[in-house]
């Protein structure tokens, strides 16, 4: 037995050096010719397929020596945009493959067996090509998780025949090939973005033998795309590639390409077609062309800034430290051995501006934001909820650095009950989704959540350890100077008498929250209004007076005080 492990060690070693020096008459492009600009630091992923798809015809004889068996089929997944098709195409013209492309449309037929027909022929032709041709032929099979899902109780019967037709086929292929060894090699290459709705049988050894994962691009990657993009357009002089690649998170190469288009437009509305592009126009057309990945979850992100909330300085500079330095200043983490946070929970009375809290750190973070809202993970569907989850969570990692906000965490992952209402069960499997999801991040792998809620005391005690929920940041409502820049936020655009006095308002409402006080300056306004509805002209310290008449603190000093003393009093 150990003869034969030495024996297969000197076979790898002499593969390693045929590969490095072999010489052979088909003639390929050359690995040094320029990428396609969306392929741009994807050298992996191009190997990957280089040895699937190309190297069963080069190297044929070294491979017949060593007695390799190369791979007859290959799932290629990734998000959508991130070049998977692209990348295919652009490694069968290196070697001159042909493509025979399988797409729902070109596939599905109307009548029955009519799908399964369609199938055999892509395959006859293929094997056929292959018979009669040295070169590569690449059974190209586009949304393969449309075509062959999972077959389960209640799946379509067409959908079970044609997987079944999949499966004789690729079996069929196989055995062809390792019969003949003279002819092109047929490799099956499946494109999907939902690997994991593809029929388990398919996935197996001897079907789709290998499995190529095409991620996100990183940072260096997406400055190497936008590089190659702006050389094709009227960009002005000392523009900083590196800033905007860096502020594009979770960006596809197609997502890049969309943003230099939106540029551009954004240029000519502003300067006509004679002046250049600058980075002023892409920090604007960030705000229309967001990361994909994150597109199909992501509501309409407002972005904030921290005036947009009076006072409140400790808890903002808590933010910078949690949320935004470990974005900005991650080389600092690094250096010092710090751990980055897992999670983040805002908790204090409703009103205190936690949401907008929330939003000022993504946007001074400039991270991706992928906001959870409860309601949408309750389903009339068992394991519909939790499925909802996973793929949030999956979106976070392949666009981190980003950040997962939960507003009303409590609603989502409130404290597992003993009875057996179906609702309780719900939150309960959601909860322990949430569990699992949060223990799997990555210390290091940019995700941070970051939760927000008026009812500490209903989340569940596992998830507030540390490792998960780490940092516990209270909001209270606004001191007498928080309160007074509130005032003045919510000010700014009304015409006020000369006989107003913020200052003498703001001593007044003691125990008011952000939001309170807002309704007061919105109520003083229609009093104004209601006084003199002709010719109202501005708003008097009177109708501020009256306005605090209507608008009352809701909480009192005993129920903040214990919104300050959890979790200390759980």
């Amino acid at each position: 037995m150990a003869l034969h492990a030495i024996d297969n060690v000197r076979h790898a070693m002499q593969a390693l050096s045929i590969e490095q020096n072999a010489e052979t008459s088909y003639n390929t492009v050359s690995r040094t010719e320029n990428v396609t600009t969306e392929l741009q630091g994807m050298d992996s992923v191009l190997d990957s397929l280089r040895e699937c798809i190309g190297w069963p015809v080069k190297y044929r004889k070294e491979g017949a020596i060593l007695g390799v068996s190369w791979a007859q089929g290959v799932l290629v997944h990734g998000p959508s945009g991130v070049g998977k098709s692209a990348s295919i195409q652009h490694v069968a013209r290196e070697y001159d493959a042909s493509i025979h492309t399988v797409t729902p449309a070109t596939l599905i037929g109307q009548y029955m067996g009519e799908s399964e027909r369609n199938l055999r022929q892509v395959f006859e032709k293929a094997e056929e090509q292959a018979c009669h041709s040295q070169k590569p032929q690449i059974i190209l099979i586009e949304e393969a998780d449309s075509l062959f899902p999972q077959r389960k109780a209640g799946s379509s019967q067409q959908d079970a025949r044609l997987v079944a037709q999949m499966l004789t086929l690729m079996d069929g292929s196989v055995a062809k090939s390792r019969r003949s060894s003279d002819s092109g090699h047929l490799v099956v290459i499946a494109v999907t973005t939902h690997p994991n709705s593809i029929d388990g049988a398919l996935r197996r050894p001897g079907r789709l033998d290998r499995e190529i994962m095409i991620g996100i691009p990183d940072e260096d990657a997406r400055c190497k795309i936008l590089a190659e993009l702006i050389r094709r357009m009227n960009i002005v002089q000392g523009f900083d590639v590196r800033r905007i690649g860096q502020r594009c998170h979770g960006y596809t190469g197609a997502d890049l390409k969309s943003l230099c288009t939106t540029a551009i437009i954004y240029s000519l509305k502003q300067k006509g077609s004679s002046k250049e592009v600058t980075e002023d126009d892409f920090e604007a057309a960030m705000h229309d062309v967001g990361a994909s990945v994150a597109r199909s979850v992501t509501d309409t992100f407002s972005p904030a800034s921290w005036d947009d909330v009076g006072g409140l300085d400790h808890v903002k500079e808590l933010l910078q430290q949690y949320c935004v330095w470990p974005i900005t200043r991650s080389d600092d983490f690094v250096r010092l051995g710090i751990k980055f946070p897992k999670g983040v929970l805002l908790h204090g009375p409703p009103g205190c501006a936690k949401t907008t809290l929330a939003r000022a750190a993504v946007t001074s973070s400039g991270v991706t934001f992928i906001p959870l809202v409860g309601t949408k993970l309750y389903s009339m569907y068992v394991g519909d909820g939790e499925a909802e989850l996973r793929r949030a969570f999956t979106r976070a990692r392949l666009s981190s650095p980003s950040i997962l906000f939960i507003d009303e965490i409590d609603t989502l992952v409130g404290s597992r009950g003993h009875d057996d209402d179906h609702s309780v069960n719900v939150s309960t499997r959601l909860l322990t989704t949430f569990l699992t999801e949060i223990d799997g991040i990555d210390d290091s792998s940019g995700v941070l959540i970051v939760g927000t809620t008026n009812r500490p005391f209903a989340i569940d005690s596992a998830l507030l350890r540390p490792g998960r929920f780490d940092i516990h940041i209270y909001v209270p409502p606004p001191d007498y100077q928080g309160r007074l820049q509130t005032l003045e936020v919510h000010t700014k655009n009304v015409p006020l008498a000369s006989d107003v006095s913020l200052c003498d308002i703001a001593e007044k409402t003691e125990l008011y929250t952000g939001a309170e006080l807002q309704a007061v300056c919105r109520e003083a306004t229609i009093i104004a209004l209601r006084n003199n509805m002709q010719s109202a002209s501005c708003v008097s310290q009177q109708d501020f007076l009256n306005a605090l008449e209507c608008v009352t603190p809701s909480h009192t000093a005993y129920e903040l005080q214990e919104y300050a003393q959890w979790p200390q009093n759980m």
